[in-house]
């Protein structure tokens, strides 16, 4: 396994406890967007009161208090991943295990919110306008293995890696002092690079200490897909004390996308000069990311200043898809058969629930704990073509801030654990076979002066605070 360097000694020790199995895109909870919402463990539908919000309800963002800039800036640790008896040789007898080590490229967000219009008692504006950018899911997995068989020198590598990013407006109103309503407009865009090679050379039946048959495989499956959804919200704030809220998202269209599949065989023979090669490639391939409806609802109670409590329930519903579309007349060798040729998802609900208590009225402890229940079908005994793990996973968090005039700092750690099943590729079989898989996952993060930035928000608006009355001009003199 790799050693990685970082630049801050706090990273590497508590990355040291990070042991997993990436999840994948079937869980939707992989990653609580915001800062505040993450030390609430995403419980954050019945608040969303921050330029994060929008993720959670649009309609929080009606009560943020004043134009404002939040961004995340923080430092991450390691994602150390393994997969317990990922690859299986043909030259060995028992599955190896597949281990990746990497420094973690975990989401951020940017958010701007500008109040504006009439204000109401407590002197916040009606209206509120956004722009919001996510990357709600973010994952890679490394791995590179030698393996000494029965007559055979092999080396395995995987590459994969997958992100998504959302970016997209939102308005916010406040109908009377207690009910707001949003709504958001997103475009995601997803990009997916998997590549696997597979390089093996046997012992020459001739003179063992001359190089052998030599055989390399290479498949390579990446793509692109641009989609829209929106979304809408509302919060209604029953007492000083309780809130509620709730937020649909409707399903991805698809916009734009592309896709590749390539396949690369060479095999070398010890007692002949003929070198085999044959690559297949096919370029431009339709794509599809469909992402489904949802759905969250929410509740809180606090007393502003000193303490919350907050609970989320979340729902996603079905959908199937391939994400590269193969036609007809493709080569079959082309359509490589690591690839996911077809994902599934179930409807899955998920649930968040979370506390925030300030001590000494300037530092706010928060924790939190969510599930990240799988959308994919269990596995199969035999399958005819891989597809997603199921890992149904369980998280706790963690932060702790001091809240000043001029900065608002925080600092935290999510943990999250789960176990399943995942396909493994046999060589020796030539097919997938379910294989026990555990996934664990640390990472954390700080942010600060998100004051300050809220006031160069509002310099980029034009606005000013405790801006004093233009004086009333001199008259002028008479004869």
């Amino acid at each position: 396994m790799r050693e990685m360097r970082l630049p801050l000694a706090l990273a590497s020790l508590l990355a040291a406890f990070a042991s997993t199995a990436a999840a994948n895109d079937t869980n939707y909870q992989n990653y609580i967007v915001g800062e505040r919402a993450l030390g609430l463990g995403g419980a954050f539908t019945a608040l969303a009161d921050d330029a994060s919000g929008a993720f959670y309800n649009p309609a929080g963002l009606a009560l943020v208090p004043t134009t404002s800039l939040s961004a995340s800036l923080s430092v991450y640790g390691i994602e150390k991943h393994r997969r317990e008896r990922g690859y299986r040789p043909a030259t060995v007898d028992e599955p190896i295990d597949l281990e990746s080590s990497e420094v973690a490229t975990l989401p951020t967000t940017v958010a701007l919110v500008r109040k504006f219009g009439q204000k109401l008692r407590d002197g916040v504006s009606r209206h509120a306008i956004g722009l919001s950018t996510y990357m709600p899911y973010a994952t890679s997995f490394h791995a590179d293995r030698v393996i000494e068989g029965r007559g055979s020198h092999e080396r395995y590598q995987v590459s994969e890696s997958d992100k998504t990013i959302w970016t997209g407006p939102v308005y916010a109103l406040r109908l009377t002092p207690r009910l707001s309503i949003g709504v958001a407009t997103f475009y995601s865009y997803r990009t997916v690079r998997n590549r696997w090679r597979r390089a093996i050379e046997h012992e020459s039946a001739l003179d063992p200490d001359l190089s052998a048959d030599v055989e390399i495989e290479e498949d390579v499956a990446e793509w692109g897909s641009g989609d829209l959804f929106g979304g809408a919200g509302a919060r209604f704030d029953a007492s000083d004390a309780w809130s509620l809220g709730v937020s649909l998202t409707t399903p991805a269209a698809h916009v734009h996308g592309s896709g590749r599949l390539a396949d690369e065989t060479t095999i070398a023979f010890a007692d002949s000069p003929v070198l085999s090669y044959t690559p297949v490639e096919n370029t431009g391939l339709e794509t599809r990311n469909e992402y489904p409806w949802g759905g969250r609802a929410g509740v809180a109670y606090s007393v502003p200043g000193h303490w919350l409590v907050a609970g989320d329930l979340s729902v996603h519903g079905p959908a199937t898809f391939s994400p590269i579309v193969v036609p007809d007349d493709l080569e079959p060798r082309a359509v490589v058969a690591n690839h996911v040729a077809t994902v599934r998802r179930e409807a899955v609900v998920n649930g968040n629930v979370g506390g925030e208590y300030y001590l000494a009225g300037f530092i706010p402890v928060r924790a939190g704990a969510f599930t990240n229940f799988s959308s994919a079908p269990d596995v199969k005994a035999s399958p005819d073509e891989r597809a997603l793990a199921h890992v149904d996973m369980y998280g706790v968090t963690t932060s702790v801030g001091y809240v000043t005039g001029d900065y608002d700092v925080s600092f935290g750690v999510v943990y999250s654990f789960g176990s399943g099943t995942a396909y493994a590729w046999s060589q020796a079989t030539q097919q997938f076979e379910p294989s026990p898989t555990r996934s664990d996952l640390v990472y954390f993060y700080i942010t600060g002066a998100q004051k300050a930035l809220h006031r160069v928000a509002k310099r980029v608006a034009g606005q000013r605070e405790n801006k004093p009355p233009a004086a009333p001009s001199k008259p002028p003199e008479g004869p």
